[in-house]
């Protein structure tokens, strides 16, 4: 009887041990969470827009697209279609994210790491930890619209009050690959802004096929003419060393990553 009081206890203790959640650690990520939720990160859908929401941010991005669409003409009448390359390059810190879910503050802080170098402040920048409490980010990742609040909350610190950051999309245009390409192309060749990006990572030829709603930074832009070929810089925050750094990726790529993010979600894709 005894005997058999025993068996059962220890049957017991085993099932108890079953049930108790494992902690599960940032380098443990890709056996987890990686594989059932592609969204970490970066949500899926943005649960805080309303109506009249959507329509100031839509009025914000047709303000910039405007002035971009000036400077550009300006420029093509003033340099023409210059032979050979055009190279546009920015000086963007990698910073590596510090939770599986903080690609978005990481990403702010690189683009702040670049308003902190151009405007000479001497105040530090502020961690992730911080920027992710201002962006709203959870363990559901961030939501672009937050990343804007928190980035355009250090515009007086680091001198961009002049060009705050706005959010867009790309499918609702009528040419979403020209206006992408223009968006980052301005933004870099007059140094206005680091953008932002929400990426599908499956487009990326670095990932080699592993598919992440992610966001990463842009710090250069390569047209070579005699070939053809454009490029686009990427400061990745990843916190796994075999993505993260600076990539340079065909521009066709880039673009079918933020596209592939704007068909699966509410969740903005352009912060610039």
């Amino acid at each position: 009887m005894r005997k058999s009081i025993l068996i059962l206890s220890v049957i017991g203790i085993y099932i108890i041990l079953l049930t108790i959640s494992i902690p599960i650690f940032a380098d443990d990520y890709s056996l987890t969470t990686e594989k059932t939720d592609k969204n970490i990160g970066a949500m899926l859908n943005d649960p805080n827009l309303t109506p009249e929401m959507i329509e100031i941010l839509k009025q914000e991005a047709l303000m910039k697209d405007k002035k971009m669409e000036e400077r550009e003409k300006d420029y093509i009448s003033i340099k023409g279609d210059p032979d050979g390359a055009e190279y546009y390059s920015i000086s963007v810190t990698n910073y590596k994210q510090e939770t599986t879910y903080w690609c978005g503050p990481a990403s702010v802080r690189q683009s702040l790491s670049f308003h902190k170098a151009v405007s000479g402040s001497s105040v530090a920048l502020p961690s992730q930890s911080t920027i992710a409490q201002l962006a709203g980010t959870s363990s559901s990742g961030s939501t672009t619209t937050g990343l804007r609040t928190a980035i355009n909350n250090y515009a007086s610190t680091y001198g961009f009050e002049d060009n705050k950051y706005v959010v867009a999309n790309v499918l609702d245009s009528s040419n979403p690959s020209y206006v992408f390409e223009t968006r980052i192309k301005n933004d870099l060749r007059y140094a206005t802004n680091a953008p932002i990006i929400l990426v599908d990572t499956v487009h990326l030829s670095y990932y080699e096929g592993k598919s992440v709603r992610h966001y990463v930074t842009v710090s250069g832009y390569l047209y070579d003419k005699n070939s053809g070929e454009k490029e686009l810089h990427l400061v990745d925050p990843h916190y796994k060393d075999k993505y993260r750094g600076y990539h340079w990726e065909p521009l066709e790529n880039v673009f079918n990553a933020v596209k592939k993010a704007d068909e699966d979600g509410t969740n903005y894709v352009m912060l610039y």
